[in-house]
C-alpha cells in the first residue's frame, strides 16, 4: 500500500505543479471534486493566503481511485515517499 501511496504522491505533484510539502501536507478534505479544485489553507502557504490549485480531469480520476482504494494520504507516507527518490 505504501508504494501505491508513493505513487499518488508522485502523480499528484506532477500534475498540480505544487510545491512538494503542499502535496506532502494534503488532505482529503481540502480536494472539492464538484468544483475540479485543491484549496492549500493559508497556514500552510508560505504567503499565508488561501491558494486554490486547479484539478484537471485526470488528477480527478487519480484522486477518485486513489479514494476508491482507501489509500491513505498522510504526511509520513508521502514523505517516505520523496525521501526514497
Amino acid at each position: 500500500m505504501q508504494e501505491e501511496t508513493s505513487a499518488l504522491t508522485l502523480r499528484f505533484l506532477i500534475m498540480t505543479a505544487a510545491r512538494s510539502g503542499e502535496v506532502r501536507r494534503a488532505e482529503w478534505s481540502e480536494i472539492d471534486f464538484d468544483q475540479s479544485v485543491w484549496t492549500v489553507p493559508a497556514v500552510r502557504m508560505k504567503a499565508k493566503r488561501q491558494h486554490r490549485v486547479p484539478l484537471s480531469t485526470a488528477a480527478l480520476q487519480m484522486l477518485q481511485e486513489a479514494r476508491r482504494h482507501r489509500l491513505p494520504w498522510s504526511s509520513a507516507t508521502t514523505r517516505a515517499a520523496f525521501y526514497r527518490i
